[in-house]
């Protein structure tokens, strides 16, 4: 049942894709449309919860089948450009690709293994998500005991029950399908995004360059843990990298492609679907907009991840169920703010160059942006690189200001959205481009 469900994703995200037109080597485009799938099934539930239907296994089933009904109509009216895609320079691996794929498949055979034979182990998911999705399943609907009697009658251990929903609605789905417990559906988001990691970056950098920055990947023990390890941030940081390298593809084109455009939206919503406090790092992702009609784009732009927002933590929380502890309080207190940003300055650094939680990679990643910038110091790069420092001074500003978020945990697990930007810069460097040409010369072409 599971490996109908990861077809069902394929193809529902591949009709959506065929309609975009979006133009990516093969397995990029194969292992984007599973991501939109995944993505788009997690708001099967939360439809059926709508319309007042029993989520159990034959809703859900019904809502996957609907789904791929609408992906099949869409590969059936845009044939021709799936047909364009594969093509047999797709399909050609390179024997200097190999020991790439081998330990890419050696590492995901273990996180498979984990995802499958073990539970969920980690405190805030067997709280929250997990909590919530138990309850969903045996009561069939999202209004269940735990929101209405629990939740407001005792002690709350966590307030998890009330983060963005979509690692609860995944393990709902999965669990009504029959896995052992749920957690199915992370490994192919792993894999997923792998594969569209070192595609898309192939698209900028010769393979071997890319197979490495793969490999930086995979040697971080922070960041593997949680290839098997159910929360949010993982996924949340795969769907926050998608709508960056959509965007900045979008930029790049003399002639912009709304289909990046408007899939770079729906990826960063699809990122505050899976953590709230992500809406707050939009004026980031605008700064690519700043060519044309900024003010137009910068709304267009939002309306996906405002209606998401919106749609869990005001319409959903707070009037469909009740909240029984308040989130994301604002602290305003600017008591030694200079002394208190400091000190939280420092504690992000130690976090960020602790090589064990993600070896050395941030390091060299450190070295090659010293070596970038002072060769090349263009405003690409430098657009680039404010990315990855916005995304970390308002993480400083959600730790000085957000009761409740800290160092030790919130920034953390939250550095991954910025450890995947600063790959993709390091991907996308002019340094490294040169050095692909030269790489070129030396093995031949990509």
């Amino acid at each position: 049942m599971e490996t109908l469900a990861i077809l069902s994703h394929i193809i529902t995200g591949a009709g959506l894709l065929s309609i975009f037109r979006l133009k990516r080597h093969l397995v990029a485009f194969v292992a984007l449309a599973l991501l939109l799938g995944i993505a788009i099934a997690s708001f099967i539930p939360f439809f059926l919860e709508f319309v007042h239907i029993n989520i159990n296994k034959i809703s859900v089933l019904s809502g996957l089948m609907v789904s791929v009904v609408i992906g099949v109509t869409g590969c059936i009216i845009n044939r021709n450009f799936l047909v364009e895609l594969v093509r047999i320079d797709n399909l050609k691996i390179r024997l200097y690709e190999i020991p790439f794929f081998l330990i890419t498949a050696y590492f995901m055979y273990i996180s498979i293994w984990k995802c499958y034979f073990y539970p969920n182990i980690p405190f805030d998911t067997i709280v929250g998500p997990e909590l919530i999705a138990k309850a969903t399943f045996y009561e069939g609907t999202l209004q269940n005991s735990i929101y209405t009697d629990f939740l407001t009658k005792t002690y709350p251990l966590s307030n998890q029950p009330y983060y963005a929903p979509f690692i609860m609605l995944m393990q709902l789905i999965y669990l009504c399908l029959g896995s052992l417990f749920g957690k199915v559906w992370l490994s192919c988001m792993v894999l997923a995004f792998f594969l569209y990691f070192y595609f898309e970056l192939s698209y900028y950098i010769h393979p071997i360059l890319a197979g490495w920055l793969l490999i930086f990947l995979w040697f971080m023990p922070e960041l593997y843990s949680y290839t098997y390890l159910v929360q949010t941030d993982y996924p949340n940081a795969i769907f926050l990298f998608i709508a960056f390298t959509c965007l900045y593809r979008y930029y790049l084109d003399e002639i912009p492609k709304q289909a990046d455009f408007w899939l770079s939206s729906i990826f960063f919503a699809f990122a505050c679907w899976t953590r709230t406090e992500t809406i707050l790092f939009l004026p980031v992702v605008l700064l690519f907009l700043h060519r044309q009609k900024f003010i137009q784009n910068a709304i267009a732009y939002s309306i996906f991840p405002v209606v998401l927002f919106i749609s869990w933590n005001y319409l959903f929380v707070g009037i469909m169920v009740p909240k029984a502890i308040p989130l994301g309080k604002i602290l305003l207190d600017f008591n030694h703010y200079f002394s208190r940003g400091w000190t939280t300055l420092v504690g992000t650094h130690k976090i960020m160059f602790d090589i064990a939680y993600w070896n050395y990679s941030f390091i060299l990643f450190f070295i090659l942006l010293l070596i970038n910038i002072g060769l090349y110091r263009t405003r690409t790069e430098l657009l680039k690189l404010s990315w990855v420092m916005g995304m970390h001074i308002i993480f400083m500003l959600i730790v000085l200001h957000i009761e409740g978020a800290n160092i030790p945990f919130t920034f953390r697990r939250g550095f991954f959205k910025i450890i995947f930007l600063t790959l993709f810069y390091a991907g996308t460097s002019q340094l490294l481009i040169n050095i692909s040409r030269w790489i070129e010369r030396m093995v031949g072409a990509r």
